[in-house]
Formats: C-alpha cells, structure tokens, sequence
C-alpha cells in the first residue's frame, strides 16, 4: 500500500484551491499557462503577468460602448505602467482599477470620451475568477513560482504562498517568501498588480498588501 504523501501541496495550497472551486472559480494548473510547457499556451513568455486575451474579453464585455481601439489602449494602459518603485506603480495600478479610466474614441459625433471599467464592482458575479496554482514567471533576474496566484478578468490581484502546517516556522517562512518574490530582483512585475499577499498554512494564515515590512503581515 502507497504511503501517502503529505507536502505544502497536499496540505495547504491544494485545501485553498478547493475552497475557491467550492466558491465558484475556475481552476487551471499553471503549467496549462507556461509556454514553456504547454504549446499554444495563454501566455506567450513567462515574464507575462497579466491573461490579455481573458482581459481583452472581459473589457469588451463589461465596456460595450467602447470600440476596438479604445479597448486596446486600456489594456496597453495597464500593461505598461511605469514608476519610479514598486509602491509607486502598485498605487497607479489600483487608481486605475478602482476609479477606471478615460480612453479617447472616435465616434460619428467625431471624438468623445469612454469610460473604460476592468472590474465590475457592483455586480461580481459579471467578473471572471480564476485560481492558477505553481504559476511560473521569468523576472529581471531569477524565475519564480508563486504557489497559488487569483486573477480577476486577467489580471492578478492575489499572491498567496502555502506551507505546511506541522512546520514550527511556517508562516514566518512563508511571509518572507512574499516578501523576496516582490523584490526587484525577483519577480515585482506580478506583485505590481496584487492587492493582496496571502502566507497560508492550512491551520493559519497572514496576509498584507504588497511592499509591506513583516511587521505588517
């Protein structure tokens, strides 16, 4: 008889994703969306952060009086931001998410304004949730994996490392693990789009918001 094998994966990131299934997310394993492991995969390079095709989607959907061009120049928008840190390009990100964003357009009228929305906030369930676990990205230096990461509409708002629970220190090492992917070294392309950071353990869990110090968790 196989003993069975008890690991962060069986003991805490795999009790999380079940509990976001249970809550209505779509799941996919994150080599289903590694071009390096998966031919004709979502994302053409690891260093690829946001789903472009599910935003350009989503836009199009919760923005029907925006035309084509506009719809592009919002998803450029976003996937270009530029700052002097990772707080300062984190803060312009969340503007631009909570308060959305103008977009010129030409119309029959000649040129007006459109208001481009990435989140529908008043009405959730219009969004598109989706759980990715092991999702590799390539950062100026290293390549990492987060272990689960939440993308709303394309875009990844949660960052969450597990471990396992028996481990005397677990949380803490979790913690410090948020806190190195951030680092520019690391991989801070995705961690300039999170809203939240989450060390899980199964048992217990800590959370913050990205660029935040370990006394803050």
């Amino acid at each position: 008889m196989p003993i069975p094998k008890f690991n962060e994966d069986t003991l805490s990131e795999k009790p999380a994703i079940e509990q976001l299934v249970r809550m209505g997310y779509e799941f996919i394993p994150g080599e289903k969306l590694d071009p390096q492991e998966t031919e004709d995969a979502e994302r053409s390079s690891r260093r690829e952060v946001v789903l472009v095709e599910r935003l350009r989607r989503k836009l199009k959907e919760l923005n029907p009086e925006a035309g084509e061009m506009a719809i592009e120049k919002a998803i450029r928008q976003i996937t270009n931001i530029q700052g002097t840190s990772l707080m300062d390009e984190n803060r312009e990100f969340h503007k631009d998410l909570v308060a959305n964003i103008s977009i010129d357009q030409e119309s029959g009228a000649g040129r007006r304004s459109v208001t481009i929305r990435f989140v529908d906030f008043e009405k959730p369930e219009n969004n598109e949730f989706l759980v990715v676990n092991q999702f590799w990205v390539k950062g100026p230096k290293f390549p990492d994996r987060p272990d689960i990461v939440i993308f709303v509409n394309g875009i990844p708002l949660v960052v969450i490392e597990c471990k396992r629970p028996e481990d005397k220190h677990s949380l803490e090492q979790a913690v410090k693990q948020s806190i190195r992917n951030w680092q520019s070294d690391e991989i801070p392309q995705l961690f300039l789009y999170s809203h939240l950071a989450l060390a899980l353990n199964k048992n217990e869990g800590s959370y913050a918001t990205a660029g935040s110090p370990q006394k803050f968790w």
